[in-house]
């Protein structure tokens, strides 16, 4: 058997001969039959890892209960969604408000917005190819969730009532806060996230606060009495925002350091 060398413009020879002008070493077994040596064919597969590498998450598939995902996630979307709708109806119908105002107050609600976009983040779960970038939305809606379901109970009247408005009571404080926490510790979207990640949960509830409360002192109208700054004066509502927005940020701590230890080893995507 000889050994010969292919010159630097020929298809086989190596691309750092290419560079170096050196010549592709080859084992020759006969005047047609060529063969490159594997295991630089096999160095030339392998990528040199870029700098910062080690902050990177390795990509991996999802879990082994992925296959359930899109439908668990699209019957939460169809159930929030049906809650904002009987919602927005029974305000039209029983409350006699006009279809703008109604629409207007489930914004200005916190429960509905949070059902609201419970909604949206679910249909996006269940028809997203990853959820790298709707981990954190996840986060924050899980967390309000949480919150408006204890908030009602502790705060506000949890009885429900025997008609229409205590269906989408129950589904809007039981039912989609249980199902939406239910899933997420079954089967996600889970990345390991940074301790940070917890003062941005707080984003949406705090603007929220802005909005409500810049409106209610031009109009004196509250969407719960606990922040009616007339009835209870700035010092009781401030008192009652710091309460729910500490226990907001417990809620979301715990969901990062849950999420931190469920996804050790198992994590796909990048740290949010």
């Amino acid at each position: 058997m000889l050994a010969g060398r292919l010159p630097c413009g020929s298809p086989l020879a190596h691309p750092r001969d290419k560079e170096s002008g050196q010549l592709a070493q080859v084992a020759t077994f006969g005047p047609h039959d060529t063969v490159l040596d594997e295991s630089r064919l096999k160095a030339d597969r392998e990528v040199a890892p870029m700098a910062g590498t080690q902050d990177l998450l390795v990509e991996k598939p999802r879990t082994s209960l992925s296959r359930w995902s899109s439908p668990a996630y699209g019957l939460v979307a169809l159930t929030a969604f049906a809650a904002i709708v009987g919602v927005w109806l029974l305000m039209v119908r029983d409350d006699g408000r006009s279809p703008v105002r109604a629409t207007a107050d489930l914004f200005l609600t916190f429960t509905h917005l949070t059902t609201l976009l419970v909604g949206v983040v679910a249909v996006l779960i269940a028809v997203s190819s990853t959820w790298r970038w709707l981990t954190l939305s996840h986060l924050t809606v899980t967390a309000m969730a949480v919150v408006t379901s204890v908030v009602n109970m502790a705060l506000l009247d949890p009885a429900l009532a025997h008609d229409w408005w205590g269906v989408v009571d129950f589904a809007e404080h039981y039912l989609i806060p249980v199902a939406l926490l239910t899933l997420w510790l079954a089967i996600g979207p889970r990345f390991t996230m940074s301790w940070s990640t917890v003062l941005a949960v707080t984003a949406v509830p705090m603007s929220w606060l802005a909005v409500v409360l810049v409106r209610g002192t031009a109009t004196d109208e509250y969407p719960y009495d606990f922040l009616d700054v007339g009835e209870n004066g700035w010092g009781s509502v401030s008192l009652m925002i710091v309460a729910i927005l500490v226990f907001m940020l417990a809620v979301g701590a715990a969901l990062v350091g849950v999420d931190r230890i469920r996804s050790h080893g198992k994590v796909t995507g990048t740290r949010a």
